[in-house]
């Protein structure tokens, strides 16, 4: 038996995670944050065993018997810093709406998704923390105008500063080797990805003009199983 697990804590904080990410000028502050590749907590085990069914069952044949293996990884780990945007509007009135983020006016709960009968359409985490970060125009009298709002400023949420839903996932397989000849062998695999069926959400939307703000809408590949064949000589 072979057994290696690997655990890995960890903090990426930067001004900027890429050439999307746009820095605010007015409040550099607010620009720091975590990094888009962020993990904080991040274990990971690997293992195979060479099942001895030869001991188990001494007196069946060894080609039946012989050359049985399982392996499988398991990982357990944080998910990925969210997003946060504002994405239509420029309240900050720069010409680029990609910089504006919300307002953050009250305390970040996290939820279940799980629980959509207390939570709604698979909420992550609670919207009534933002709000949006308003700069409007206002025509009185056909020659005047004004602006109203939040005008001029980026909003007062950080672009990432809490994680999405995490990762629990394992890949397990079986494997039989049956020998031919003393160089030849025939070797049969069957291997399951996410063995457990197990729901792995994506990140939610974070951007709060989007009617899906807040709430998981996509996960991560569901079990997935296949078996192969292979000729050794």
């Amino acid at each position: 038996m072979t057994l290696l697990a690997a655990y890995t804590f960890a903090k990426s904080l930067d001004n900027s995670s890429g050439f999307g990410d746009l820095v605010n000028f007015t409040n550099p502050k607010l620009s720091r944050g975590l990094s888009s590749a962020d993990v904080r907590h991040n274990f990971v085990v690997s293992y195979i065993w060479a099942i001895p069914f030869d001991r188990a069952f001494a007196r069946l044949p060894k080609r039946l018997t012989q050359g049985w293996q399982l392996q499988g990884i398991t990982r357990l780990a944080t998910g990925f810093p969210i997003q946060m945007s504002q994405g239509e509007g420029d309240a900050s009135l720069t010409g680029s709406p990609s910089t504006d983020m919300p307002n953050l006016v009250g305390p970040l709960h996290i939820m279940n998704p799980r629980d959509t009968a207390s939570t709604g359409a698979f909420t992550y985490f609670d919207q009534s923390a933002f709000a949006l970060n308003e700069c409007n125009l206002v025509n009185p009298t056909p020659t005047t105008a004004a602006l109203t709002g939040s005008c001029g400023t980026f909003g007062t949420a950080n672009r990432r500063f809490f994680h999405g839903p995490g990762m629990n996932n394992t890949d397990l397989g079986v494997t039989k080797t049956i020998p031919i000849t003393e160089r030849k062998a025939f070797e049969i695999r069957g291997e399951f990805f996410n063995i457990f069926n197990h729901a792995q959400f994506l990140n939610p939307s974070g951007d709060i003009t989007s009617d899906t703000f807040g709430n998981v809408t996509n996960a991560r590949a569901p079990r997935i199983g296949q078996v192969s064949a292979k000729f050794i000589w």
